[in-house]
């Protein structure tokens, strides 16, 4: 797993690879619980280097999203395989966020419109 943080503008990207299995999911639960004690601004999760996600994960990113989005920040996706989509689709959670086919996309829209969706 490898996760890496870099802010472009006013985006913070956090670009996510590998297998998040459930063990590598609790370890991105405490990077994502000092992530967001630091009220980083609209978020892009870069996800295309993914290669499985567990349900636990899942929790992981709608917990991150409900913090973000309770400081006013959005919360967006980037790259992600549509088998990974279906699982939030399946899960009920696919309108919690924003999908984006690239990086640059996902960084553009979040530039011009940095608040969080309501849900």
């Amino acid at each position: 797993m490898a996760l890496s943080i870099e802010t472009v503008g006013p985006v913070r990207v956090v670009t996510l690879e590998g297998k998040l299995a459930t063990e590598t999911a609790q370890d991105l639960k405490h990077e994502f619980d000092s992530f967001a004690r630091d009220t980083p601004g609209p978020t892009l999760l870069e996800v295309s280097g993914v290669k499985y996600i567990s349900s636990y994960l899942v929790g992981v990113l709608v917990a991150l999203r409900t913090r973000l989005s309770h400081k006013g920040f959005s919360v967006h996706f980037a790259g992600l395989e549509s088998r990974h989509r279906l699982v939030l689709r399946v899960s009920g959670l696919e309108r919690l966020f924003e999908y984006h086919a690239t990086r640059e996309e996902g960084i553009a829209a979040l530039s011009s419109n940095p608040k969080p969706t309501e849900v």
